[in-house]
């Protein structure tokens, strides 16, 4: 309900705060749109560019044409207007001051070589950003296999918020890059608010999907290699109780939608649709598995080159037909685990 005394006051908590007062000198907005349409063209033309502050002049508004969801714009956490009136249907000189995400602030500033736009912190953000890029060597590396080395560092150097979020202390850090790169410490936000900033600064297509996941707000993403779409969990590949340098885990890494519906239900749908498994972990690296042959030639390669631990989707043949017995041919010792949603069975080597 909103409380008006000549005055109009509204918060949300993705923030949207309109108060009505005197807005200063206001640019004219399209005036052959319907006067909706004219805010929403002047304010997706300031917020391309990062425009802290967006005055237009939109004739014929009302304030419930006012009482807009930040979220429209991807890149915006929140948003502040101000504008004249004269009563409820007679609203004109709109002014918006915009509050970012970091992470899509610092790829405009990157892509447009224009560091000068960013605070102090965001500033932090980007140096560490570079830094981890070039530590990569990732300039002549495929997309698919920059995408795995970012996917593989953010989950090496990072580990799950999870006292925070069961205290119901988050900070806001750990939803954006900066805790991820700073503080080694983010919640899925965070991580997806990352994983996207370093795809968009290579030149990756990427999009962060908002959705609910075990019963939870969740955040993950969807990449673009080759035309087609990949569904990307970092979160998930970097479970509770995994350390600092752990070996980061593939279960999430370009799935498709139908892997992930069991788990997974965006709050809004999305086109084109994540159907591909080319660039699927598994798939790339043959790591699938349809009978017991497969599984031991698997065990052997892992072997081979010194790993500590393997997985493989198992494609064709079940977990309880596998005869883990086998493996004590190659190793003295071995423990296993099984993701029964995804069929991926891990073993760690003793």
């Amino acid at each position: 309900m909103k409380n008006r005394l000549f005055l109009t006051t509204l918060i949300l908590t993705a923030a949207l705060l309109l108060s009505s007062c005197a807005a200063p000198p206001a640019l004219p907005a399209t005036s052959s749109l319907p006067p909706v349409e004219q805010l929403m063209t002047a304010l997706r033309a300031g917020i391309d560019v990062y425009q802290e502050e967006i005055s237009v002049a939109v004739r014929g508004l009302t304030t419930a044409d006012l009482d807009l969801d930040p979220a429209r714009f991807p890149q915006v956490e929140s948003w502040h207007c101000t504008y004249s009136s004269l009563g409820d249907a007679l609203i004109f000189n709109q002014t918006f001051t915009i509050r970012y995400k970091p992470g899509y602030k610092i790829s405009y500033a990157h892509h447009n070589s224009q560091p000068e736009i960013l605070s102090e912190h965001e500033l932090e953000t980007y140096r560490e950003a570079l830094r981890v890029l070039e530590s990569l060597h990732i300039d002549d590396m495929t997309d698919y296999h920059k995408e795995l080395a970012i996917h593989d560092y953010i989950i090496e150097t990072c580990v799950y918020d999870e006292d925070n979020v069961v205290a119901g202390t988050i900070q806001p850090e750990s939803s954006e890059p900066y805790g991820v790169l700073l503080n080694h410490m983010a919640v899925c936000q965070g991580y997806s608010e990352t994983f996207r900033l370093f795809m968009d600064m290579l030149d990756i297509k990427c999009e962060i999907i908002q959705g609910i996941a075990h019963d939870q707000l969740h955040a993950w993403n969807r990449v673009q290699l080759d035309g087609a779409w990949y569904l990307v969990d970092t979160t998930w590949d970097d479970p509770v109780g995994q350390q600092l340098g752990d070996l980061p885990h593939h279960t999430y890494f370009n799935v498709t939608d139908a892997q992930l519906a069991g788990n997974h239900t965006p709050n809004e749908p999305y086109t084109p649709e994540c159907t591909m498994t080319q660039y699927n972990y598994f798939v790339y690296n043959d790591l699938i598995v349809a009978s017991q042959t497969d599984f031991e030639h698997t065990a052997q390669q892992a072997v081979r080159a010194g790993q500590t631990e393997f997985s493989a989707v198992c494609d064709g043949i079940s977990f309880s037909e596998l005869d883990l017995e086998s493996l004590f041919r190659f190793f003295n010792r071995y423990a296993y685990s099984f993701d029964d949603d995804m069929r991926i069975i891990t073993v760690y080597l003793k």
